[in-house]
């Protein structure tokens, strides 16, 4: 059942899996999934009957302090989705622990935003890429093909290719491939963009070949794929 709320939410899911109902949006989430809802949300949860997820509620005012209090606080708000791997979720539940315990002191309920921030938006590291890779990584510019992209390196294609095997576990193609699913899946969900549309203008030549290739990536075909997007049920495949 939907409800409303004058409060703020974080919810996480430690068993089984169900789904968050908005009134414009619905989110399946499995164990590990986290959430947060902003004051005046209206939502629900379902799922199967071992569905369980934990959640602390507290007043909107004690996040605006912290966001104060920290000048480099990150952007958690309320449509910050992510999954914690079994370590974080378990780093997460010891922290919340006093929580369920009863405490409702500042100094807990800081404590554990803390955790979850860090959890949620972890220190950034040092790029282990060389600097020419990440130019020629950002942006567009990989849909336009490998040549393009290799020109971009500066580099020789063998060595583009060793470089990205080693570091990234792909080659030059897989990267473009990549590249050319993920926009389509961006393209996919516009109810104006048909399949046959999303296809060409990811770059791909072969309706067959962007089929196979965007099933084997996301695990469903393109015209299922836009039906979830959009909320229909596809007529056929």
């Amino acid at each position: 059942m939907q409800h409303g709320h004058d409060f703020a939410e974080i919810f996480w899911v430690v068993r089984s899996e169900g789904a968050e109902r908005r009134l414009d949006a619905e989110r399946l989430l499995s164990v590990g999934d986290v959430g947060i809802a902003d004051r005046d949300v209206i939502h629900g949860f379902d799922g199967r009957e071992d569905f369980t997820l934990c959640n602390v509620a507290f007043p909107t005012r004690l996040l605006t302090t912290l966001r104060r209090r920290y000048s480099d606080w990150p952007e958690v708000n309320g449509d910050t989705r992510t999954t914690l791997d079994v370590d974080a979720l378990e780093q997460l539940w010891r922290v919340a622990e006093p929580m369920r315990a009863g405490r409702r002191d500042l100094l807990t309920f800081d404590r554990f935003m803390l955790t979850l921030v860090g959890l949620l938006a972890p220190m950034p590291t040092a790029s282990p890429l060389p600097g020419w890779l990440r130019s020629a990584l950002s942006g567009d510019l990989l849909r336009r093909g490998v040549p393009d992209f290799v020109d971009a390196c500066g580099y020789s294609h063998e060595h583009v290719a060793r470089t990205c095997k080693a570091l990234l576990g792909k080659s030059p193609t897989d990267l473009v491939t990549d590249a050319r699913l993920d926009h389509a899946a961006r393209l996919l969900a516009d109810p104006d963009v048909r399949v046959t549309d999303a296809c060409l203008q990811s770059g791909f030549a072969n309706l067959g070949h962007f089929h196979a290739r965007f099933k084997r990536r996301f695990g469903t075909t393109p015209r299922r794929y836009k039906a979830k997007q959009l909320g229909v049920n596809p007529v056929h495949r």
